[in-house]
């Protein structure tokens, strides 16, 4: 069977969906400070700045990455099952092939990024190998247990950022940490090279810290919602559209009120808290919520020309991830155009709105010619080099 036959749809749907998210986030996180970020309002930005964020907020932002993982989990047993239907050891092809995506975020990492997520997913995928011959009620527990985990770590550092500074002093270290952050990425490449790989070890475990636990939690509800036929369609459709509907509710309302008050907010402790801890829980919902509608639309217009090009960006997710790295570092690094920070949220939502139209135009007509991805080509090809001389993870 070649890889287009043996494609699951829906699956294909939501990846993409998730990428496009994902883009819409990551051209801001790469072409502005952090403390723009946290603060849009903060060095006399833009009304439009603000406005942007607070949809970007409410609709997008931990929403996107949540998706990855979640699929992530639930292609964790298609492989393995491949695999196995193969007469291969399911388990072992699905280590090598998470051991191989290692290097490859390391690169995406040290040369194009430091907000690389590709390693993340490597080592959440590997955590859960232990967890794949669970029953989905397991799963779901499981999942649980590591979402408290890290709802019990964002409220720490929460209370510490409060306890421990006033809302001047935090204004002026984000203020510190932004021009830091301006004279290095204005800088040239190597400057940046040198400082992404001195501070490998910090980065990756304040990444350890803040974001693994909810990425296993997503991964194991990928898992359990997989086992349960979610993915593939196995759900009545009114099933999908009531799931998509409630779970929407539960967390669009709060995080819209959540977002009006940090829109309110002099205090940046406040804007960090609620953009970092307060809004974490109302994720979970908003994920679950997203797929469901995802696959609905999938199953109900599945022959639309625009499915098949978002699934068609999902299936070469890796390559469009890369992708939105190389471009927008190009645009905005002093090794580039050098426009890091001279761009706001409104222009850099044009940019991102160029980058989601290429990727749909694209990716459809390059899996038409080659069948996969030049990226995802290369992580296949690592696998079986790996697989030929004996390389386990």
């Amino acid at each position: 069977m070649t890889d287009a036959e043996d494609r699951i749809l829906p699956l294909d749907v939501v990846r993409g969906a998730a990428i496009i998210g994902v883009v819409l986030m990551n051209v801001a996180a790469i072409a502005l400070p952090r403390a723009r970020g946290i603060f849009p309002f903060l060095d006399e930005g833009y009304w439009a700045d603000g406005l942007i964020w607070f949809a970007q907020f409410i609709f997008v932002d931990g929403k996107a990455r949540a998706l990855l993982a979640m699929l992530f989990g639930a292609s964790t047993l298609l492989v393995i099952d491949r695999a196995e239907m193969d007469g291969r050891d399911g388990i072992a092809a699905q280590r090598r092939r998470l051991f191989w995506l290692l290097p490859i975020g390391f690169a995406h990492y040290a040369l194009l990024w430091s907000g690389d997520i590709l390693m993340l997913l490597a080592v959440g995928g590997l955590i859960t190998l232990r967890f794949v011959a669970g029953e989905p009620l397991e799963l779901v527990k499981a999942a649980f247990l590591f979402f408290g985990a890290q709802l019990l770590i964002v409220i720490l550092f929460a209370t510490l950022t409060y306890i421990g500074t006033t809302p001047s002093s935090y204004q002026d270290l984000l203020q510190r940490e932004m021009v830091l952050d301006l004279g290095l990425h204005r800088d040239g490449y190597g400057t940046l090279l040198l400082q992404r790989v001195m501070g490998f070890p910090h980065a990756a475990g304040l990444l350890a810290l803040h974001a693994l636990p909810e990425t296993l939690g997503f991964m194991m509800l990928g898992m359990a919602m997989a086992k349960g036929g979610f993915f593939s369609g196995q759900w009545a459709p009114e099933q999908y559209r009531r799931s998509a509907r409630h779970a929407c509710l539960v967390g669009l309302l709060p995080l819209a009120a959540l977002g009006l008050w940090a829109m309110r907010t002099s205090d940046p402790r406040s804007l960090d808290m609620i953009s970092y801890a307060a809004s974490y829980p109302f994720r979970i919902p908003l994920a679950i919520g997203y797929a469901a509608l995802l696959v609905s639309l999938a199953e109900r217009h599945g022959r639309a020309r625009i499915v098949g090009q978002v699934a068609a960006v999902g299936r070469t997710a890796l390559s469009n991830y890369l992708l939105c790295s190389i471009v927008m570092t190009m645009i905005t690094y002093g090794y580039g155009l050098g426009l890091y920070a001279h761009l706001g949220r409104a222009p850099l939502l044009l940019l991102a709105a160029g980058l989601i139209l290429v990727m749909l135009l694209w990716s459809p007509l390059w899996l038409a010619r080659f069948g996969k991805g030049p990226a995802e080509r290369a992580w296949h090809a690592l696998q079986r080099i790996g697989q030929r001389t004996g390389t386990r993870a």
